[in-house]
């Protein structure tokens, strides 16, 4: 059995329009490891797939906010818990190949406002702890956004120490990273093989972290 405590710190409002999701995924499902009547479908040339959705807990509509969380409070989910029948599973490699997703969503907008990734269940870290830092983004430019093949970032003035960049898919999964270096201003991150939708671009670490929302959408 899978238990799972959320621990929710709100930075801002947030209504009764949030809907907190938890999701169980496969991380990697070789080819092989699918039904051979199912194997000949893949068309892409793709010989692994990752973050295989298994379950929606506690369903598919989530755990909807039953009142507005105001700035600074903290509300705490009740635990929940899920029995993984690994019969059902396309990679054999048990619990080690699990990892748990949460995320915050709004009803509104339909736009994930945080999402975080717990990889190894075997021993998960007690302290994890994911957010976005409360700074003013709009010294930082992105653009085109929406990007087709590419976005730049660019920054006011030349960065004087290296300023690492990390772009995740919603579901918190590492795509790109790049660095600006040290008296470098801009640097353009390629987005030509990314699937449309909405990614994270996350700029700096610890304490100067910083995240915007980058639309890939391809003409």
């Amino acid at each position: 059995m899978i238990s799972m405590n959320v621990s929710v710190t709100a930075i801002e409002t947030l209504t009764t329009k949030t809907v907190l999701h938890l999701v169980v995924v496969e991380q990697v499902v070789p080819l092989n490891k699918l039904p051979a009547s199912r194997q000949g479908w893949t068309r892409t040339g793709e010989t692994d797939f990752a973050y295989v959705v298994k379950q929606m807990i506690p369903s598919a509509g989530g755990t909807r906010f039953t009142a507005d969380l105001p700035a600074q409070g903290t509300r705490q989910f009740r635990p929940f818990t899920w029995t993984p029948d690994f019969t059902k599973f396309y990679n054999t490699a048990g619990t080690t190949n699990l990892a748990i997703v949460a995320f915050l969503q709004s009803d509104d907008s339909n736009e994930v406002l945080q999402t975080i990734m717990v990889g190894n269940l075997a021993a998960p870290d007690p302290n994890l702890v994911t957010g976005l830092e409360t700074m003013d983004l709009n010294d930082i430019l992105v653009y085109p956004n929406p990007a087709d093949r590419e976005f730049t970032v660019a920054l006011p003035h030349a960065a004087n120490q290296p300023l690492p960049l990390t772009f995740t898919d919603p579901l918190g999964a590492t795509v790109e990273t790049a660095v600006i270096q040290s008296g470098q201003q801009q640097i353009k991150i390629s987005t030509e093989f990314l699937s449309p939708g909405l990614y994270i671009l996350q700029v700096g670490d610890g304490e100067r972290l910083m995240r915007k929302r980058v639309m890939v959408m391809h003409r």
